[in-house]
């Protein structure tokens, strides 16, 4: 099965879970986690569960990060400020989501790995990152 069958099943999970912001659904439907996932996991990367990325993090299961961009009502003209960059997937789903993302990470080398995950995708210009 394809990246994008996978992704689109995941959306359709998301929508049976009770995500029913179109924005949310949207985001997921555009931004690839299998690029926000280290290789060894790349075909887990649609599973509704964490998985391991550098540093000894994780990147959230999706109904979480679901969840939380839910019951944040974000408008297209908002500006969303981050702690935590992670994967840079969170980050990039609100990037897609709003007009400016500001992130902040603390693990350099993660944080590294995720702001080049970002600068790849494709119309994701409206992020700062910040290390501290």
């Amino acid at each position: 099965m394809r990246y994008e069958d996978q992704r689109r099943l995941l959306v359709e999970e998301l929508r049976k879970r009770g995500i029913k912001d179109e924005t949310v659904l949207k985001a997921f439907t555009a931004i690839p986690r299998e690029d926000y996932v280290l290789p060894e996991y790349r075909e887990y990367a649609y599973r509704n569960q964490p998985l391991p990325i550098k540093s000894e993090q994780t990147i959230s299961q999706p109904t979480m990060i679901a969840l939380m961009l839910s019951h944040l009502q974000l408008k297209q003209s908002d500006r969303v400020l981050e702690i935590g960059t992670g994967s840079g997937y969170q980050t990039a789903l609100l990037a897609s989501m709003v007009d400016e993302v500001c992130t902040g990470g603390a693990f350099w080398t993660i944080f590294l790995w995720a702001r080049k995950r970002c600068s790849k995708a494709a119309g994701l210009r409206n992020i700062h990152f910040s290390h501290r």
